[in-house]
């Protein structure tokens, strides 16, 4: 990712903004159809799954960013976070992925849960509420997007969240039978 980011003159994810989008129905089509592979991806094959972010991430640089990348980009934050301890820029990759997801239903609930799954615990207090509204609201977008599968896995987020918060179990339950 770094030398790939340094070819493109890239220091921070946020520079992908200034790079100006070049075949944009070729590039949506081909954004749309990574986004769908990666979930399959992520549980079925990992090394697939990390080809495909980083062909987003390639992809990108050379053609701009495109809604539908939302998604893989708030994936590529997590070996910021696992390998190399670095938050801070993980939750840059996540939030970021929120932005250009914009009004791409599945990326941005996608993007969303993965903000609140790997990197919301690490800079904002477990007793924010927000976090909740978050991943309801990817939740709600998931549905409305049609990735039934998706949208299941954000209870991990609202559940775990109620149970470490110390809520009464009778919330913890009461979240998890929905």
């Amino acid at each position: 990712v770094e030398a790939c980011f340094a070819e493109a003159g890239i220091e921070r994810i946020t520079d992908l903004q200034r790079v100006p989008r070049r075949d944009v129905e070729r590039m949506e089509f081909i954004s749309e159809v990574i986004l769908a592979a990666v979930p399959a991806a992520f549980f079925y094959n990992p090394t697939a799954a990390c080809l495909l972010i980083f062909t987003t991430l390639k992809l990108a640089t050379r053609n701009g960013v495109y809604e539908a990348m939302g998604y893989p980009l708030s994936v590529a934050s997590t070996p910021f976070i696992l390998v190399r301890n670095d938050y801070r820029a993980g939750y840059e990759y996540a939030e970021y992925a929120i932005q250009i997801a914009a009004n791409n239903k599945r990326s941005l609930g996608n993007a969303k849960h993965l903000f609140i799954l790997f990197c919301w615990h690490w800079s904002r207090p477990m007793k924010d509420d927000t976090a909740l509204e978050t991943a309801r609201d990817a939740h709600h977008l998931l549905m409305q997007g049609g990735d039934i599968q998706m949208a299941g896995y954000t209870y991990y987020n609202t559940v775990t969240y109620l149970w470490e918060r110390g809520e009464p179990l009778a919330a913890v339950r009461e979240e998890a039978l929905k």
